[in-house]
């Protein structure tokens, strides 16, 4: 923009000459458009747009709905994945030191309209002055509807539009220039809304602002004209065109009249291209692909499109006209979106239908792909509802063009998972662009593909059903190699009745369920873009995959163990992404319902971090199932049920505590008996008492041989103090007296049928002098004793230490007791509780997240198939860069 002034000039006198120049007979300037051509800076219709940035220097925080948090990672400064190096671009919010056609930034409440002067010829300059006006207090006025590049894709700026007594001069697109030539009255003036001149589109700020507005622009006016360029649009000057519904071009009522074929231009090309002829044809136009057109035409009362010289036009009830059309299919169309002209925002009933339609429709300004939507979305927050524009507001879901595109994508992404709850988006991810990988995590999806916008919130349409028949053909048919020979990569079964398919399903345990959905504490990290979720771990894949067939768009990898094979489907070849070293592992997002099949994701670990819960995300896989010889699978399942895979270290804890209620003893087979157990431990009821001694005895399992003064004193700390208990060199002695009569009995009774005759001890009588009786004793001489006249007598029992070591390991329980405590104490470092802690005190919540890494006996789950692909169902946050 430019006056052309002389400085001095303050009453312009500007006339326009022969040549159709401007020129000042104040100051006898006249404009240089030449040189104003030259020395234009960035064009006003394509802004420089931010760059991206580097993982780790982000600094997300749109849309303001979706949980971000802050962190301290960052990445390696010299990653050979650093982001391409931008060239450095003058701030397109700069504007001159004086700004002569645009005073002062628009408020959230106005707008500016165009009053287009009347001319004498075509030839004539264009004459505009602007206006600013409140939004619910303005004059009458029509919106235009048009593309800054025309069909032949120019957007350059390269013709004048001049404005106000000073005719400042703008350079617009030509196909800007020939819509306002069209529009211009041939008498009077002309009050319309062109966005190109009506935004100041250097000043971000008031960008952003006019295109939350847009929708209301729109809807507000009296009717929106549509400008389809100057090959279509015929200007009739000092006549009138000709008015016909739309549907009255396909059903031929009405035939337009195009002007006659132009010569050719200096370079021997013609001025006109041919002219449509039909409806469909001109939905074709490179117009109706553009986005922004979508939301001007939808939230339009009335729209009227010059095609020749007839002026057709819409309301809402024109798509009703279509419906008698038999041979129309608006399907069949380059722009089915075009059904719903003139019919309002909620029209288009749902957010995937919105995606569906617009899929193929381009954008000069990548952010505009998501912007020339926001006005018409269906309500974000539920999408099967109608649109509602405060919901999208709501979201903060708004226009900024002071955002990256790389925010901006980041943003959706973000929205349409964590806010939303769309997790198919996930199938999208980008993960195999290599060229995204420097500027965007793993897990989001491919912006730029038409395919993205058109399946965002599409998942499988399989069933584990055909998957199964499926991988069923494969296991008979075989797979060869290139010299036609027999592969070896699946089990070849018996018969096809030994084969087993096994898949995960079922809701995921209450614990997790209800405690630690996907979604819950969802975020992203505002610098480097990783989401963080919690998934259930489910395996570690087990090798190399091979691809081995194909159903529908997904291909299907297998991976063989002893006697079980994994089949994994994915759209993509993750068969070059697995290397097969132990660091791919395969996580559960779970979704509610008890029939519902979860969604696999294959992540890589990532070893360069600090972080062990850190992953590159690999792919989205819709089912993963396992085949086995039934021989390993006897009873017959034909499923693993998720919640009985989430066997957590709380509920072994749980199980735990009341095996340590339990008695002491268990009478069966050929363990010890209770009278046994309690002759070694006077006054001791329950395993509870003598967990001490098994933690011991634990320790020395895991660290043999042990400490034996360790043992002796954990076997004190048992016994209560009233029974005197202490040791004598290799042997325990017990002391009671026989008003404690049962221990004794106990062990008169029961002690003989471990050592295969009556055992040796010593008593003493209180009122003898404490004078010592050793002897070998039978039921009838113990009997005797207590029924001596003395009141009280005291007996000691002696017997070996290692005789305490037999019996507890011919007990049970105490085997299994250790049995669980190998398992917990491999959970120790998840849980940051030390193994003692978590067996003696009450369990903490992130015990219930954290799964025992093999079925054992606890569960109804085929242990070997567990431990063959070491199956394993925690629940924890991951986060995927």
């Amino acid at each position: 923009m430019q006056r052309w002034h002389d400085v001095a000039c303050r009453y312009p006198d500007v006339r326009v000459s022969a040549d159709q120049t401007p020129r000042c007979h104040a100051c006898g300037k006249e404009p240089q458009i030449a040189e104003l051509e030259r020395s234009r800076g960035p064009s006003s219709s394509s802004l420089s747009i931010p760059p991206d940035k580097r993982l780790g220097d982000l600094d997300l925080w749109w849309p303001r709905s979706v949980p971000y948090v802050r962190s301290s990672l960052k990445p390696d400064p010299e990653s050979e994945d650093a982001p391409p190096v931008f060239d450095s671009q003058d701030d397109a919010n700069e504007q001159t030191a004086e700004d002569t056609i645009y005073k002062s930034t628009l408020g959230s409440d106005e707008f500016r309209l165009v009053w287009l002067d009347s001319a004498e010829s075509l030839d004539s300059p264009l004459h505009l002055n602007l206006c600013d006006y409140k939004l619910d207090d303005c004059t009458e006025y029509e919106p235009v509807s048009y593309t800054w590049a025309g069909e032949d894709g120019d957007s350059t700026p390269c013709k004048p539009v001049y404005f106000g007594p000073f005719w400042d001069v703008m350079l617009q697109t030509k196909n800007c220039w020939e819509m306002l030539r069209f529009v211009r009255p041939w008498y009077g003036n002309r009050i319309v809304w062109v966005d190109a001149i009506c935004i100041n589109q250097a000043d971000i700020q008031e960008r952003n602002i006019q295109v939350a507005n847009m929708s209301r622009i729109y809807s507000s006016g009296n009717r929106v004209i549509i400008y389809l360029g100057p090959d279509i649009a015929m200007p009739l000057y000092g006549k009138h065109p000709r008015r016909r519904r739309l549907h009255e071009i396909v059903d031929d009522t009405i035939t337009p009249n195009f002007p006659a074929p132009q010569p050719t231009d200096s370079s021997g090309r013609r001025s006109y291209v041919e002219s449509p002829k039909n409806l469909k044809a001109l939905l074709g136009r490179r117009y109706f692909s553009r986005i922004w057109v979508i939301q001007e035409l939808l939230l339009s009362q009335r729209a009227v499109i010059r095609v020749g010289d007839v002026d057709f036009w819409t309301d809402p009830t024109t798509s009703n006209y279509f419906i008698n059309l038999p041979e129309w299919s608006w399907e069949r169309t380059d722009a089915a979106w075009v059904q719903y002209i003139s019919q309002g925002a909620a029209s288009i009933s749902t957010l995937r239908n919105l995606l569906l339609l617009t899929s193929h429709c381009r954008a000069t300004d990548p952010r505009d792909r998501l912007f020339g939507l926001l006005s018409i979305m269906p309500d974000m927050s539920n999408p099967s509802a109608e649109g509602d524009t405060s919901q999208v507001e709501g979201a903060g879901l708004h226009a900024d063009y002071s955002l990256s595109s790389q925010h901006v994508y980041i943003g959706l992404f973000a929205h349409c998972l964590l806010n939303l709850g769309h997790v198919n988006i996930l199938y999208h991810a980008s993960s195999n662009l290599s060229r995204w990988k420097a500027c965007y995590p793993t897990c989001a999806p491919d912006w730029t593909s038409r395919t993205t916008w058109r399946a965002l919130f599409d998942g499988p349409e399989l069933t584990s059903e055909q998957v199964e028949a499926e991988i069923r053909d494969i296991i008979q048919e075989g797979v060869r190699d290139n010299r036609g020979a027999e592969s070896d990569w699946y089990i070849k079964p018996r018969s096809s009745d030994l084969v087993s398919i096994i898949e995960c399903w079922g809701p995921a345990s209450t614990h997790a369920a209800t405690l630690r959905p996907w979604h819950k504490g969802a975020h992203i990290d505002a610098s480097t873009g990783a989401l963080s979720m919690n998934l259930t771990h489910y395996m570690t894949v087990p090798g190399k995959l091979k691809r081995v067939g194909r159903i529908g768009v997904y291909q299907i990898f297998a991976v063989r163990k002893p006697l079980a094979t994994v089949f994994i489907l994915s759209e993509y070849r993750i068969d070059r992404m697995v290397i097969g070293d132990g660091k791919d592992e395969l996580f559960i997002l779970s979704h509610p319902g008890y029939y519902t099949l979860p969604t696999y994701i294959l992540l890589r670990r990532n070893t360069d971090s600090e972080d062990r819960e850190s992953y590159n995300f690999l792919s989205a896989c819709p089912f993963v199932q396992i085949q086995t010889d039934v021989s390993i699978n006897a009873r017959g399942f034909l499923h693993v049920a998720l919640k009985d895979l989430q066997y957590s270290v709380y509920d072994i804890l749980q199980d735990l505590q009341e095996r340590l209620d339990y008695p002491l003893y268990v009478q069966k087979g050929l363990e010890l008996t209770s009278l046994e157990m309690k002759g070694l431990f006077a006054g001791v009821e329950t395993n509870r008492q003598i967990l001490p001694l098994i933690q011991v005895l634990h320790s020395e399992r895991l660290n043999p041989p042990g400490d034996p003064d360790a043992f002796v004193d954990a076997y004190l700390a048992c016994v209560p103090p009233e029974y005197k208990t202490f040791a004598r060199g290799s042997f325990l002695q017990i002391t009671f007296s026989t008003s404690q009569g049962g221990v004794a009995e106990t062990y008169f009774k029961e002690r003989g049928k471990l050592n295969g005759s009556e055992a040796r001890f010593r008593y003493r009588v209180r009122d003898s002098g404490d004078e010592w009786r050793s002897t070998i004793v039978s039921q009838s001489k113990y009997k005797q004793i207590t029924n001596s006249s003395q009141s009280q007598q005291w007996i000691d029992i002696c017997f070996r230490i290692h005789e305490v070591r037999q019996a507890l390991t011919l007990y049970s329980n105490v085997d299994r007791i250790m049995d669980t405590m190998d398992v917990i104490s491999a959970s120790t470092g998840r849980t940051g509780e030390d193994l003692w802690s978590m067996v003696t005190g009450d369990p903490g919540d992130e015990c219930k997240f954290i799964c025992i890494s093999q079925a054992q006996t606890y569960i109804d789950l085929d242990t070997k198939l567990c431990d063959y692909f070491g199956m394993n169902g925690s629940t924890f946050m991951v986060s995927i860069v």
